[in-house]
């Protein structure tokens, strides 16, 4: 027997936040962050920073495509080469609530926000979930997925390897919970 449910299109994802707190979020350098407008193209894989091949990029939409119609959780992906004098962790929740990561009402979208290591700088990722999923993903365990599952990865800069271990660990844990 196949059971289907209508969920909502995992690409029509909440509005972004209209609250002051959310538009201008204070790092603790006191400097405001700005966090780009959501692009025009609906997709969950943003690689901004160009270390996803096009096929390995198409898979995982597709994976998380597809865990977001089954589960109605969203994963966002971004990888920059910069987010500026920005702390990493504040730009991933403001880039999640600003471009909406998630379903309305339910706060159950994630952020993994990947800064890819420059000859200026060391790479850094966070991975930032919303209220509705973050008994799912505490701390300890974001942490732990990115020490362990994905930065082995980066360190051979081998991120779509990197990326893919990180949101398989994501969504495991979302099915867990």
């Amino acid at each position: 027997m196949l059971l289907v449910m209508a969920l909502p299109s995992c690409h029509k994802s909440a509005p972004p936040s209209k609250d002051k707190e959310s538009e201008d979020i204070i790092s603790d350098n006191d400097s405001r962050i700005q966090i780009p407008d959501k692009p025009t193209e609906d997709k969950l894989v943003y690689d901004l920073a160009g270390v996803i091949d096009a096929q390995q990029e198409k898979e995982i939409e597709d994976s998380l495509e597809s865990f977001c119609n089954q589960t109605g959780n969203q994963i966002l992906v971004m990888t920059t080469s910069s987010i500026g004098n920005n702390d990493l962790a504040h730009y991933a929740v403001d880039l999640g609530r600003k471009w909406g990561v998630g379903q309305e009402g339910d706060n159950n979208g994630v952020v993994l926000l990947i800064k890819v290591k420059t000859e200026s700088e060391n790479g850094k990722a966070y991975i930032a979930p919303g209220y509705g999923v973050e008994k799912a993903l505490p701390n300890w365990l974001c942490k732990h997925i990115i020490e362990k599952e994905m930065i082995p990865h980066f360190k051979e800069e081998k991120y779509s390897d990197g990326i893919k271990a990180g949101i398989n660990s994501i969504m495991n844990a979302l099915l867990r919970e």
